[in-house]
């Protein structure tokens, strides 16, 4: 599994609320074992700034973990 990470060049204002929407549909296997692929939608702002489409479940028996912040 390789590990992808996304740095997004959003202006942020510090010292006010900054509204962050992530919509994330997991990818996940057909009946026939063929990939729907997931999509993630980021918004800062109500301004979409990223959207992935692709694998993003690894297909587990339990919902995959979504971080997100910074170090």
């Amino acid at each position: 599994m390789s590990l992808t990470r996304y740095i997004l060049d959003v202006p942020v204002t510090y010292d006010q609320w900054n509204n962050w929407n992530f919509d994330i549909q997991w990818s996940q296997l057909d009946s026939n074992n063929q990939l729907i692929p997931g999509l993630i939608v980021v918004k800062h702002n109500d301004k979409e700034v990223v959207r992935i489409s692709g694998e993003n479940n690894y297909h587990q028996a339990w919902p995959p973990l979504f971080p997100n912040g910074h170090l």
